[in-house]
C-alpha cells in the first residue's frame, strides 16, 4: 500500500491508502486528481523503501519503549528504597 493525496472540493488534503497495482497509466489519466509521490522508483523499490522505513520506525519505537521501561524500573526501585528507608527510620526508637 502507498499513501495518496486527493484534493477535495474544500481544498483539504486527504491521505488515502491505495494498492500499487491499481495505478496504471490509464487509471492515472482518469483520476488526474490523484498524485502518486514515488518519483522514478519502481514498484518493488517503493515497497522495499516503505518496509525499511516502517522497520526503522518500529525499531525506534521499541528502543524508546525499552528506555521508558528502564527509567520506570529505576524510578520504582528508587522509590522502593526510599520507602524502605522511611520505614526503618520509623522503627528506630
Amino acid at each position: 500500500f502507498i499513501l495518496l493525496r486527493e484534493r477535495m472540493s474544500d481544498r483539504k488534503w486527504v491521505l488515502r491508502k491505495f494498492r500499487i497495482g491499481w495505478a496504471s497509466s490509464s487509471a492515472n489519466k482518469k483520476r488526474n486528481k490523484l498524485k502518486i509521490h514515488v518519483g522514478t522508483l519502481s514498484h518493488t523499490s517503493v515497497e522495499n523503501k516503505s518496509i525499511a522505513r516502517l522497520t526503522k520506525h518500529l525499531d525506534a519505537v521499541r528502543a524508546k519503549a525499552s528506555d521508558m521501561m528502564a527509567s520506570y524500573e529505576s524510578q520504582e526501585s528508587y522509590l522502593t528504597e526510599r520507602s524502605d528507608l522511611k520505614e526503618s527510620k520509623n522503627l528506630l526508637p
